[in-house]
């Protein structure tokens, strides 16, 4: 059983999921997830903000069990600039360094990328991502009435797990033809 965190990252919302399942057979299921949630009111700088969201983070990393943490990239598609852009490549920064603090492979997926390995269409909507992870993911249908970050961060764990039943696929059957 593996077992991965998918992560949607925001300064304001991040949506988490916890994605288990079996290499071998290729099948899913949805385990905790939610949202972490900060705000400008709370008159904490952005930096503080992030490292709050990084404590959150290492906080069910340790309790959870997960063995490797897939995380969204935006700021890697196309000409991004100004604040948020820096802001969220300091988030993205500091759930990568945590992660491997932890002892905890993190694999980054530009948006695109993510979409285009499970649904074959980096352009998917968000409705499409919805219906994607509740046919994909035994116990999706939790997360209706959700953010879509939380089922954004289904789809991102969903996306590193299937990449590994892939590769176990491919391995066994390597096996499988050798004399």
């Amino acid at each position: 059983m593996l077992t991965i965190l998918g992560i949607d990252p925001g300064t304001a919302n991040t949506g988490y999921a916890i994605i288990q399942g079996d290499t071998h057979t290729g099948k899913a299921s949805l385990g905790s997830f939610g949202v972490w949630q900060t705000t400008k009111a709370s008159g904490l700088t952005v930096r503080d903000r992030i490292d709050s969201l990084a404590d959150q983070y290492a906080d069910l990393i340790r309790i959870s069990g997960v063995q490797m943490v897939s995380v969204e990239d935006f700021t890697e598609q196309g000409r991004r600039v100004g604040k948020t852009y820096k802001d969220m490549a300091w988030l993205v920064e500091n759930l990568r360094i945590t992660g491997r603090t932890l002892g905890v492979p993190v694999y980054i997926y530009k948006n695109a990328e993510w979409k285009r390995i499970i649904m074959h269409a980096g352009q998917a909507t968000k409705r499409q991502v919805q219906h994607f992870v509740s046919h994909n993911i035994a116990g999706a249908e939790r997360l209706r009435g959700f953010p879509d970050h939380v089922w954004d961060a289904a789809a991102i764990g969903y996306c590193l797990f299937w990449q590994r039943h892939l590769e176990i696929k491919l391995l066994s059957s390597a096996r499988a033809q050798k004399p």
